[in-house]
């Protein structure tokens, strides 16, 4: 079965699988899984996916499927999701797709050259360039479509496409340049009658008496509205505080209105509605509540803000209720009311709260104006799930849904209390160090191997202790070797470790000393403030520290305490820099873990380990796990090896919070996974992984490393960032097909898994360290640091 090639354009669409004869591939928000033959598209041409799929009435192309003579497309009109397959008779006599030149010199024209494309035809009949679905200039660069561009401040063709807009034009450098924007009007009132571009810059209003007024964004500053019409005019625009919301990119405008006239503003929308709060949150029941005084007091803006979204629904979670509203001095006083059995609405863990119209969300839900950040304000246990009412780290209020855990208990909340009050008593001068590796339920990363060289150093001036769960497979012969030193989960000693640790030394963040998810506020106070020695379990140079996730690890966010970071190169060093880290906090030794790595030569077995999908683990939790692409890549790979004989040398590898899922789901597969992916590292001859950094530790060890990229574009967009690691810097083979994998895999076992000396330079580059001497320069840093 021949697969070929695909583009996705928005992260809600994942492909699946593409071949000559069917695609397969899997929409996201609609949690929709969708299989169709070649033939099947070719009886029908189009195919209604999902009505009200989304708000917006443009069209929008999503995802494009290149079969060997014609092409499928995904795409969005009228607010409803389609399948196509175009064929010339289709687009040109469809009115589905329409594309639209706003501007094209005198003396050119237009071709269609499908459903998503078009030509730009010269007197002669010829094409000289052509523009594409993606917004790529495909040009033939001949002389005449140079010159048919002139100068950089004329815009000679803007080229529309649903909520898109090119801008074609030449540079400085005389060389034809193509700059796409993302322009959309997310709500506009009926007095204002149109929002449309005019330049990559400039946007044009057409007002309620016809007037048109021309915008120019780029001299928008923060803060300072500008005002558009006089005073005068507000008797024709009541009842709407905002008249519009335009959006370009990334960043929002709102025309609203003041006593004095009508403005736009860029960005700041509680100062545009000038929201005043001082709520609180409480539980009864199952119901959660926020409450208090809450008002908007921009021009005729009283209770046309009272409603409460997530930002992912067009419908509201629930109403300000005001019992006072009759009564002047009482009117601004109410609540929100949440059922939970409302909230878990999709397939995310966490819910920005946002306060809106009872049609648009307009702005984050505070509680105060103080804007108090990563604080659990209520929260509500069930059998299976906690339900948190909380603010993130910017301040603003969200909800989280996670499992249920221990921690919560009555029995450990009274741990959690004693330990407090006894970590408060002063027993002994010595420093007191707590290691511990993921969520306290292991111990063979590089937490463990600081830890058993540090107790193996004489007269050393501090307390040091290991944490671990009971059930874990080194609980036993750690408890005989090292007896009190090692603390078992869950206990009033790990508890009151915690309170008590003057330092916390760990593969993983500081949260891991019990969950990789905590909502207790003295415990999350506890962990901002212990100093965290990050040892790391991985090198940081696979996932882009830009994703959003990772915005939780920047210095500036302070989220936790870290004090030194191990880092294994200059390179990787880099990344730490992208989020605020100086020289001063790293510690350059190379990971403890990578001094115990070993391999067993004679093994001939294949590891595949998927990198974590976060996005994703919402839909796992939710039991949707065979909806995710984590799940349909690791049965991908099942299917590939089991089409080409090498079912029995494939080891799988899931991410420890997917692993139980995983399994539950694969049951006929259960024989294949690994229990632990550090035991699979020691057998795994060939490891193939998307950006998973264990494939650092697997080069390391001996391993012939495979970057498999067959889903790198759908990766990319959900991490909102491009990965570090490129095709350019990769210590190692790529595979952007399952064809080419299984290829590279015969030829890593005909070459007895030799891997060529440029790669192994490339590797030398991200890993500097190769004397297993690592552990050692950390104990060092340790005792040079006093922390020891």
């Amino acid at each position: 079965m021949l697969l070929i090639m695909y583009d996705t354009y928005d992260s809600d669409i994942s492909i699946i699988e593409a071949t000559e004869e069917e695609i397969r591939f899997f929409v996201g928000s609609v949690a929709s899984y969708y299989v169709f033959s070649k033939k099947e598209l070719l009886a029908e041409q189009t195919v209604l996916l999902k009505n009200n799929y989304q708000q917006a009435e443009e069209s929008r192309l999503l995802g494009r499927i290149n079969f060997s003579d014609s092409k499928a497309f995904i795409y969005t009109h009228l607010g409803s999701l389609f399948i196509a397959l175009e064929t010339r008779t289709y687009f040109e006599s469809s009115s589905r797709i329409k594309i639209k030149v706003s501007y094209l010199r005198e003396g050119y024209q237009l071709e269609r050259k499908g459903m998503f494309d078009i030509g730009v035809i010269n007197k002669q009949g010829e094409q000289i360039f052509q523009l594409n679905q993606r917004f790529l200039l495909e040009a033939y660069y001949t002389e005449e479509a140079t010159d048919f561009i002139d100068n950089r401040s004329e815009i000679q063709c803007i080229y529309e496409q649903g909520n898109h807009f090119g801008f074609v034009y030449q540079d400085s450098q005389q060389k034809i340049k193509f700059n796409k924007i993302y322009f959309n009007t997310l709500f506009r009132t009926d007095k204002i009658k149109q929002v449309s571009v005019i330049s990559e810059v400039a946007i044009k209003l057409k007002m309620f008496n016809n007037r048109l007024v021309t915008i120019d964004l780029s001299k928008l500053v923060v803060n300072k509205p500008l005002k558009l019409l006089e005073g005068k005019y507000l008797d024709k625009l009541q009842g709407d505080p905002i008249q519009s919301i335009i959006q370009q990119n990334r960043t929002r405008y709102y025309v609203f209105l003041k006593e004095t006239g009508v403005y736009i503003q860029k960005g700041q929308p509680t100062q545009v509605t000038q929201f005043v709060n001082r709520l609180g949150c409480l539980r009864f029941g199952k119901h959660l509540y926020v409450y208090g005084l809450m008002f908007h007091k921009a021009y005729k803006a009283h209770a046309k803000f009272d409603y409460l979204f997530t930002s992912s629904e067009a419908t509201p979670l629930a109403k300000f209720k005001r019992p006072f509203n009759r009564i002047r001095i009482l009117k601004k006083l109410g609540y929100f009311k949440l059922n939970i059995n409302e909230l878990n609405i999709g397939d995310r863990v966490h819910y920005p709260l946002w306060i809106g119209s009872q049609t648009n969300p307009i702005h984050r839900l505070q509680l105060n104006q103080k804007k108090i950040k990563s604080r659990v304000y209520t929260k509500l246990v069930t059998k299976e799930l906690v339900y948190v009412l909380r603010t993130d780290i910017h301040g603003s209020v969200s909800y989280s849904i996670v499992p249920n855990n221990k921690m919560y208990n009555l029995m450990n909340r009274i741990k959690q209390k004693i330990a407090m009050l006894g970590a408060k008593i002063k027993l002994s001068q010595k420093k007191t160090n707590v290691y511990f590796e993921k969520m306290a339920s292991k111990a063979d990363e590089s937490a463990y191997r600081v830890f058993e060289s540090v107790m193996r150093v004489r007269n050393v001036r501090s307390k040091n202790f290991f944490i671990l769960a009971k059930e874990a497979k080194m609980y036993r012969p750690m408890k005989k070797k090292y007896g009190k030193h090692l603390v078992a989960k869950y206990s009033l000693k790990h508890y009151y470790l915690l309170f008590k640790a003057d330092y916390y030394i760990s593969s993983d963040l500081s949260n891991h000393i019990i969950n990789d998810r905590i909502y207790i506020n003295e415990i999350m106070t506890k962990l901002k403030e212990v100093p965290l020695i990050f040892l790391q379990h991985g090198i940081m140079f696979a996932k882009p520290v830009e994703n959003p996730l990772g915005k939780i690890f920047y210095k500036e966010y302070g989220a936790y305490n870290v004090y030194k970071n191990v880092v294994s190169s200059d390179l990787e060093a880099f990344e730490f820099y992208k989020m605020g880290y100086t020289s001063k906090d790293l510690i350059k030794t190379g990971l403890a873990t990578f001094d115990y790595a070993e391999i067993v030569k004679n093994s001939q077995k294949i590891v595949y380990m998927p990198t974590y999908r976060y996005w994703e683990e919402g839909m796992i939790y939710s039991g949707d796990i065979e909806k995710t692409t984590y799940y349909a890549s690791l049965l991908n790979m099942i299917k590939v090896f089991e089409k080409n004989g090498l079912l029995d040398d494939l080891i799988l590898v899931s991410h420890n919070k997917f692993s139980e899922y995983i399994i539950k789901a694969l049951p006929e597969y259960r024989h294949l996974f690994a229990d632990n992916p550090s035991e699979a590292l020691k057998i795994g001859r060939i490891f193939i992984s998307d950006y998973s950094s264990a494939i650092y530790d697997a080069i390391y060890r001996g391993a012939y490393p495979i970057f498999y990229w067959k889903n790198k574009d759908y990766l990319s967009e959900n991490y909102q960032a491009e990965p570090p690691i490129t095709e350019k810097n990769a210590p190692g083979p790529v595979a952007t097909s399952d064809e080419e994998l299984v290829a590279i895999i015969k030829e890593a076992i005909a070459t007895n898994y030799y891997l060529n000396n440029d790669y192994l330079n490339k590797y030398r580059n991200i890993n500097q360290f190769t004397d297993n001497r690592n552990t050692e320069r950390i104990v060092n840093y340790l005792l040079a640091d006093n922390i020891l």
